[in-house]
């Protein structure tokens, strides 16, 4: 958050980034320019990264059940990475951690629009 306020987000922006974005850096000094419609900038990106999510889905319906482990959790130990899990590692919605063999999102935004999308469905 001491980033956001050096940014010169109030708290109750910096909330809201935050559940958006968590620390991305980048998302938040891109939202620095849309200060004056900050929760419909917030919404737009989480739409388009939603939808990059459903377009992965309808192409490889396998997707959906590996992301399906992500409705309750935000990471989750895996074995053996199939394809479907490759591709969304290929694509940055997912990332894996070879050293504890945990798989999670990429970031907050990709959790929600994981969320978002599966809740679609």
């Amino acid at each position: 958050m001491r980033f956001m306020r050096e940014l010169g987000f109030t708290e109750e922006e910096g909330e809201l980034l935050y559940s958006y974005f968590g620390g991305k850096p980048g998302y938040l000094i891109q939202a620095k320019s849309h200060r004056n419609k900050l929760q419909k900038w917030c919404e737009g990106i989480l739409r388009l990264r939603t939808t990059e999510v459903l377009r992965l889905i309808k192409k490889d319906k396998r997707t959906l059940d590996v992301l399906k482990e992500f409705r309750e959790n935000e990471k989750i130990e895996v074995l053996e990475i199939d394809e479907p899990t490759k591709t969304l590692i290929r694509t940055n919605i997912l990332f894996y951690d070879p050293l504890t063999g945990l798989l999670r999102p990429q970031g907050r935004l990709e959790l929600n629009a994981i969320r978002k999308a599966s809740s679609l469905l």
